[in-house]
């Protein structure tokens, strides 16, 4: 998925409602789109390298694995993806949060001359 900001991000994963309305790409003519090949149905496999003028535009393409070339996945396994891509976000969020904290906490040791030497006077 491509989030046009963090705002865009965050509103998505508040449910899966919410999901499907800030991703309206994901449907076409009221089915789900595969998100491995943007329902194509087909793909390039990994071993293929990209020309470098023409890309993969002439690369031979196979089925692809994740819905069996049809090019739409069911609700069911967009619900799961959403799932596990809910998961990973609130566990980055969580690292960043607790990364944050601890450079905070350091910061608040400094003394005014010491954040002066290191250029953040101005940061709390």
């Amino acid at each position: 998925m491509i989030y046009r900001d963090s705002d865009h991000l965050k509103r998505s994963m508040r449910s899966f409602t919410a999901f499907l309305v800030e991703n309206s790409q994901i449907m076409r003519d009221g089915k789900f789109i595969c998100d491995a090949c943007r329902g194509s149905g087909s793909v390039v496999p990994d071993h293929i390298q990209a020309d470098p003028v023409e890309g993969h535009k002439l690369s031979p393409r196979t089925a692809c694995s994740a819905c069996s070339g049809t090019g739409n996945w069911s609700e069911r396994q967009w619900r799961v993806y959403f799932k596990e891509f809910r998961h990973r976000y609130r566990a980055a969020e969580q690292a960043t949060n607790a990364s944050k904290l601890l450079v905070k906490k350091a910061l608040s040791k400094l003394t005014d001359d010491e954040k002066a030497a290191l250029g953040l006077e101005d940061r709390a």
